[in-house]
């Protein structure tokens, strides 16, 4: 029951870092995506 309890959290664990480790993902991602789009805006305004 012990080891059935300690896997559990373990997955919930995992779960949990998983969901975390995603949002970091995509805000890199749109983050990303954003500097793109800015740089090839501003850049021609630039040179």
């Amino acid at each position: 029951m012990l080891s059935l309890l300690c896997l559990l959290f373990i997955l919930w664990l995992c779960w949990k870092m998983g969901v975390a480790l995603w949002r970091v993902l995509i805000f890199l991602i749109g983050v990303g995506l954003a500097f793109a789009l800015l740089s090839s805006v501003v850049l021609p305004l630039l040179v």
